[in-house]
């Protein structure tokens, strides 16, 4: 799974958790590993899920230095039935450039 951010892959990897959800397009978590994490900032962002637990987010870093809000989720401290997704970052599509799986894009 490759995640490409203003203009270039911020994600590689080959180990995504995929979460299914009723009603929401499929959902993919990737190790922080593989991750160039240099281009996300920890946002003030929180939401609170039912189903998973608190969300914290992160913003991308644009190559120009400007901030793009929230680009990405992770739960650090999932509910106990959740626990696969424990650290674990994943992309909104519609924030980044491309998101593929298998050399196909997904969303």
């Amino acid at each position: 799974m490759q995640v490409w951010f203003d203009g270039e892959p911020i994600a590689d990897s080959h180990r995504p958790v995929l979460l299914f959800e009723t009603h929401l397009p499929t959902r993919f978590y990737l190790p922080s590993e593989d991750i160039r994490l240099e281009r996300l900032t920890a946002s003030v962002t929180t939401t609170r899920c039912p189903y998973k637990g608190i969300a914290s987010y992160w913003s991308g870093l644009l190559s120009d230095g400007t901030v793009r809000p929230d680009i990405a989720w992770s739960y650090r401290d999932p509910i106990e039935e959740m626990p696969k997704i424990k650290g674990l970052i994943a992309f909104y599509p519609q924030a980044v450039d491309r998101i593929h799986l298998d050399g196909e894009p997904v969303a």
